[in-house]
Parts: structure tokens; C-alpha cells; sequence
């Protein structure tokens, strides 16, 4: 138990330290989508998903909760071992934008991680001009990208996440 308030506390810490909190961090997040020519409704998706990732911290150092072993602003899991090899072998270090050019590689099929047919869906409805809403993008940006583990309610966070970035965008 002790551990768990540590580590929270050296997350406050830290979040405080870089200057200034989630805030600060998730625009960060959506400023580094649409530099990357995403549409808004492409940057809604995909941030909401992050912000439910990270409980709402946008911290690229994020933990899981619980027992499970993800990381990061997408919870890499099962996604580690292909990060850290594409990281490396790219040179860069852990951080936001390296996370989100990983998965911005990922979608685009340059990292081979998702099948064919996943990079299809994500390509429609990523990349095509008018060709989803925010709320729908961010449902199938789980559902191929993400995969999480947790139920229905998960996808209702990142759906009602997605309408209110997409306001405020």
C-alpha cells in the first residue's frame, strides 16, 4: 500500500516539477496531433482515449493501475517490446512525442504491429476528411489500437471524453 502512495506522490511531483499538471500536458498531446495534420476529430479520438489511459494525468510515464503492466499515454502492454525496439533503433527517448509518433507509425503501417485489416479501419477513419465523428473515431481508435481489457464503460469515457475535446478544440 505504501508503494502505491509513494508512487503517486512522486507523479504529482513530477507533474508539478514539468511545469504545470495534465493541463498543461494534454494540450501538448492535442498541439502535437494537429502539428501531425491530424483532423479535429482524429485528435479528439485519439486524446480522449489517452486521457482515459492515463486516468486523466497525460503522463507519458503513466503505470497501470492494479496489476496490470501498461505504460505510457496508450498503456503500452502488449505494445512494449515493439516500442522499445522502434525507439531504440530511432534513437529517441521515452516521451510524449515519441509515443505519439510510435503509434502515429504504427497506424500509418510503417511499424509492423496491426494486421492489414486494422490499419484499414484505423486509415478510414483517421485519415479520411469528414469520415467520422470525434466520439466514433475514439470507439474504434480503442477497439484496434488499444484493445482494452475492461468493459463497456471504458468506451463510454472515451466517447463522452471525445465530445468535450472536440468542443473545447
Amino acid at each position: 500500500m505504501a508503494g502505491g502512495l509513494e508512487d503517486l506522490i512522486k507523479q504529482i511531483v513530477a507533474v508539478f516539477s514539468a511545469g504545470g499538471g495534465a493541463g498543461n500536458s494534454k494540450q501538448q498531446v492535442i498541439d502535437y496531433l494537429k502539428d501531425k495534420g491530424y483532423s479535429k476529430e482524429a485528435i479528439a479520438g485519439i486524446t480522449a482515449n489517452i486521457d482515459v489511459e492515463t486516468g486523466g494525468t497525460f503522463d507519458y510515464k503513466q503505470k497501470e493501475r492494479g496489476t496490470g503492466k501498461g505504460e505510457g499515454l496508450f498503456q503500452f502492454d502488449f505494445m512494449k517490446p515493439h516500442y522499445e525496439t522502434w525507439r531504440k533503433s530511432n534513437k529517441k527517448k521515452d516521451s510524449i512525442e515519441s509515443q505519439i509518433d510510435f503509434m502515429d507509425e504504427v497506424v500509418k503501417g510503417k511499424v509492423d504491429m496491426l494486421g492489414t485489416q486494422e490499419r484499414a479501419i484505423l486509415g478510414e477513419f483517421l485519415f479520411k476528411p469528414g469520415h467520422g465523428r470525434a466520439e466514433d473515431i475514439a470507439g474504434v481508435f480503442a477497439s484496434v489500437f488499444e484493445k482494452p481489457k475492461k468493459g463497456k464503460e471504458h468506451f463510454d469515457r472515451r466517447k463522452d471524453s471525445a465530445i468535450d475535446i472536440y468542443k473545447s478544440l
